[in-house]
């Protein structure tokens, strides 16, 4: 955030969501993927998440992945 202040770069943080038993379902249904994330290991990674910061949170958008993409860029970018 510093960086870009210094530097009057514009910065917006994504932060998505989506509940917890979609995102449940997503990972169970994912297939071929090389990547070790799990509906098991899920909870943990949402326990170990970190809050978005007094700094982030004014530049934060929060996207409901449920939504359609149209509708989340749209959120993205009326602001």
């Amino acid at each position: 955030i510093a960086s870009a202040q210094e530097h009057q770069l514009p910065l917006q943080i994504i932060s998505c969501t989506a509940p917890l038993e979609v995102l449940q379902q997503r990972l169970d249904d994912r297939t071929g993927d090389i990547a070790d994330a799990t509906a098991a290991n899920l909870e943990s990674q949402i326990e170990q998440a970190e809050p978005l910061s007094e700094k982030e949170k004014p530049l934060a958008k929060i996207l409901d992945t449920t939504q359609s993409i149209e509708a989340q860029l749209k959120n993205v970018i009326k602001q």
